[in-house]
Order: structure tokens, then sequence, then C-alpha cells
């Protein structure tokens, strides 16, 4: 738990609330059983629903006024304490060791897959930029462009938030961000 903070790459989780506190459990067990010697960060409203996770190396922070939304997430991206960040929703199960990911970040500052959907209308971004699944993202967080478009996002999100006519979820504010 001690020199999370001094490794250049690492997995970032996000979980607010019971659901996705055991979500994130599994998740990380699911990593540890593959890859037990990645350091693990995870920002959370309640850190002693971790307590029992002794797999792998874990920081655990806490959410300062978590918002219980997909908000939390991109607080938890921009307080990373990696330079290199593969941030994994709390759903996921680690089938292959993730290691991988971490060489694109090598010549790209994201990395993220494109969602199989058709996207959201957004009036200023064309339809043919696809909108991309947010629950598997790398990032170079160290990268001030990376930090400004992480600010963007978040803007994007929360004055989309509060409109009636956006949808509440945070892929459609990543694609125009």
């Amino acid at each position: 738990m001690n020199n999370i903070l001094n490794n250049s790459r690492g997995v970032l989780f996000v979980a607010t609330g019971e659901k996705y506190h055991q979500e994130c459990i599994r998740s990380i067990k699911s990593l540890a059983s593959i890859h037990d010697q990645i350091p693990v960060a995870i920002f959370t409203d309640v850190p002693e629903a971790f307590a029992s996770l002794a797999c792998c190396q874990i920081s655990i922070k806490k959410l300062d006024k978590p918002s219980y939304c997909f908000r939390d997430k991109i607080y938890g991206l921009l307080q990373s304490p990696f330079n290199q960040t593969l941030f994994l929703d709390s759903d996921t199960l680690v089938l292959q060791n993730p290691s991988g990911i971490f060489d694109l970040l090598e010549r790209f500052d994201i990395a993220v897959a494109a969602e199989t959907y058709y996207p959201h209308p957004i009036s200023s971004v064309p339809n043919s930029f696809p909108e991309f699944n947010t629950g598997v993202v790398a990032l170079n967080t160290s990268c001030p462009h990376v930090s400004d478009f992480l600010n963007n996002w978040l803007t994007v999100f929360i004055r989309d938030f509060t409109r009636v006519d956006r949808p509440k979820h945070d892929q459609p504010s990543f694609r125009e961000a």
C-alpha cells in the first residue's frame, strides 16, 4: 500500500455505493488472479468496504463529496496517482493480462474502444465520429493535454447532466469533449 504513488503504471477504479463496491471487489479479484503485481488505486465513498482486499498493491482513497453518478469517475481520473492509468469500470472482469494496454500509451495519450451502437446525436460532433466505451480507458494522466481533456469532459458532463434532453451517462460527454 505504501509505494503506489511511485509507480508509473496502474489500474484505477472508482466505486461509490454498495452495489459498485461489490462489483469493484469482484473486478479487482479477477485482475489479481491474472496479474497480482500491478498497482491498483480505488476512489470510493467508503474505504472500509475494501478492507478485505489484500491480493495486490492497493491504494484506497476517499472520494471527496461523491455524487453517486458518472461524475465520480471523472473526478477519480483527475486524481489518478499513476502517470499511465488504465481505468476500469467496477463491473469489468479481467480475463487476460492488461499490461499490453499500457504499450499503447507509448504512442498515444488516450486509448479507448469505439462503442458498438449508434452514437447519441450531438450537434457539434459529426455522426461519423464514434461514441467510445468509457468503461475501459487508458490514459497518460501526467500529460497536460489529457488533464485538459478530462477537465473539459467534466465540464461537458456537468452541463449535460442538468439538461432534460441529454442522456444521463458519460459516453456522450466524453465524445463531445
